[in-house]
């Protein structure tokens, strides 16, 4: 059901990890995140959920330099989020700053 005046999209999306951010259009959510957090299951603090594409394009970077790229540029992220989580992070804030 629907309601008057609702819009579907932009929404919000949860990651397995904690991560959370708004996507323009379903197209644009990566694989395996949620409309809710919920409906993920509880993992123990810092355990962390692999992606199951391993080998994703992190520009040529590192772990450690996104994430130090991300701290000079003040974003918040959770050491728990995924390589790939991370790298998205650094793209919306190069994106923002030009």
């Amino acid at each position: 059901m629907t309601y008057p005046g609702f819009k579907a999209w932009p929404s919000w999306r949860y990651g397995p990890n904690g991560e959370a951010e708004i996507f323009e259009k379903a197209e644009d959510v990566p694989k395996g995140w949620q409309d809710h957090p919920s409906k993920f299951k509880r993992r123990e603090k810092g355990e962390v959920e692999k992606e199951d594409d391993g080998d994703a394009d992190l520009g040529g970077l590192t772990r450690e330099q996104i994430i130090g790229d991300l701290q000079r540029r003040n974003v918040s992220f959770k050491e728990t989020e995924t390589d790939r989580a991370l790298y998205r992070k650094l793209l919306k804030a190069i994106e923002a700053q030009s």
